[in-house]
């Protein structure tokens, strides 16, 4: 009877050695979005920089965010369609534009009365929303001819932010910003343009400026056209189309959910 008793308790010993084994041994489950730890993941929506790391996430960075873009949204209404163009909270945008590892809020919107779009840049410091820039994407004339582009390109892998505007005919101006150290830097172009023989293809840039200083057409057009690469519209999608109202909702929504 000792015997048979001596068998099942190492029968019964080796069954639960074999089960706890089990527990520990062997790879871990490959993580996901519900079980992997939130400073290893990508949040939604975030684009990724040019910087080695993707951004940290910070959710009270978010929040404090999202109540800026439920502010805009409450002064100035959800993305709508106007003679001038689309106004209201238009198309928000998370990017690390100084690759030091935190997503600045970019938005584009449209204030009642005006003729077009501003961009506004906000970063967060020391627990607080900073905004870095605000600006009218145009002269604001509002004339046939007039555009009022912006545009976000990445030269060397540094983002920047251009505002275009002019009346093509006859003048070029636009801004080109950069965040650097927690400021946003500029330089400024201007040209007087001229067409031959009416022809958009063709201008001839006169009278041209870079911050102020006189410089060749050879030399304004080689500066500034470096900007133009690799560039994106606020309104144009990466597959080419508009942006419209429910895509303005979609990023509050999934900037919302990082809070």
């Amino acid at each position: 009877m000792k015997f048979r008793k001596l068998i099942s308790l190492s029968v019964l010993l080796l069954t639960l050695l074999t089960a706890f084994s089990g527990c520990s041994v062997g790879p871990k489950p490959t993580p996901t979005m519900d079980n992997a730890d939130t400073f290893n993941t990508t949040p939604p929506s975030v684009a990724v920089s040019p910087s080695p790391s993707a951004p940290s996430y910070d959710r009270q960075m978010y929040t404090a965010y999202y109540e800026v873009a439920e502010e805009i949204v409450s002064k100035y209404g959800l993305f709508t369609e106007t003679v001038a163009g689309p106004g209201g909270f238009v198309r928000g945008m998370l990017i690390d534009l100084d690759g030091n590892g935190k997503n600045e809020f970019l938005c584009f919107y449209g204030r009642d009365g005006e003729m077009n779009n501003r961009v506004a840049i906000y970063t967060y410091i020391g627990n607080e929303v900073v905004l870095l820039l605000d600006e009218l994407s145009s002269n604001g004339f509002g004339s046939l001819g007039v555009s009022s582009d912006i545009s976000l390109s990445e030269v060397g892998g540094i983002t920047y932010i251009r505002i275009d505007f002019g009346e093509e005919y006859h003048y070029q101006h636009l801004y080109v910003y950069r965040l650097e150290n927690g400021v946003m830097k500029y330089r400024e172009y201007y040209a007087d343009t001229e067409t031959e023989d009416g022809i958009m293809e063709h201008i001839v840039y006169k009278n041209c400026t870079i911050d102020g200083v006189s410089v060749s057409a050879e030399e304004y057009q080689t500066d500034y056209s470096k900007y133009y690469a690799n560039s994106e519209y606020y309104l144009t999608k990466p597959d080419g189309g508009d942006y419209k109202a429910a895509d303005a909702q979609a990023f509050l929504d999934s900037l919302k959910a990082m809070c």
